[in-house]
């Protein structure tokens, strides 16, 4: 099971888990505003695939978890271990991400082609990838005497990934009740609409 653990933070209200391959045109502040500088072209890229939102309506810097789930993933295949699980506040419907062999996580304002951080590796593909908010400070002892996290506090944000078809393979076609139907929402948890 892989996992890519780190403290993302945003400016702009919004963090993104993306594959840099699908934003290979933008490479300065100018292309970033032609692509991703409206809520339409968010959109836009999550619809394709490019583009996992973590966006829960504010500003601030987070610790997330990105981990690749299956079969051998903890807790029966869901991923998440226990002490997660007893902690999850909101897990979102699975987004689409395709992936070219790296993933990446930051603030919305760092989606580039050319990201600044090492990624997190992939086999190629079309993943689902769920969202998960942790209630980390209602575990006792997550914080310090100072109210600061702990060494050994669950993060904010556990992402799941998992691969539902490999770059090339035959996916069925949109509507025919085998396609897997993914969250297009820029809005990670709450109502679709």
């Amino acid at each position: 099971m892989a996992e890519l653990s780190g403290v993302a933070s945003t400016e702009a209200g919004m963090l993104a888990i993306w594959a840099p391959e699908e934003f290979a045109g933008i490479v300065d502040q100018q292309s970033w505003v032609a692509e991703l500088g409206t809520e339409e072209g968010i959109r836009a890229r999550i619809a394709a695939g490019g583009l996992v939102p973590i966006n829960i309506g504010g500003n601030g810097a987070w610790e997330v978890v990105l981990r690749v789930g299956g079969p051998e993933a903890p807790a029966g295949g869901m991923g998440l271990s226990a002490r997660e699980e007893r902690y999850v506040m909101l897990s979102s419907e699975p987004y689409l991400l395709v992936c070219h062999g790296m993933v990446h996580v930051g603030g919305i304002e760092e989606v580039s082609g050319r990201p600044a951080d090492t990624g997190l590796p992939l086999p190629p593909g079309r993943y689902s990838v769920s969202v998960h908010l942790i209630e980390w400070d209602a575990e006792p002892g997550s914080r310090d005497a100072d109210g600061q996290p702990t060494a050994d506090a669950l993060p904010d944000f556990v992402v799941l990934l998992e691969l539902d078809y490999r770059l090339g393979a035959r996916v069925p076609p949109v509507g025919s009740g085998l396609a897997p139907v993914y969250r297009r929402e820029v809005l990670t948890f709450g109502a679709v609409g």
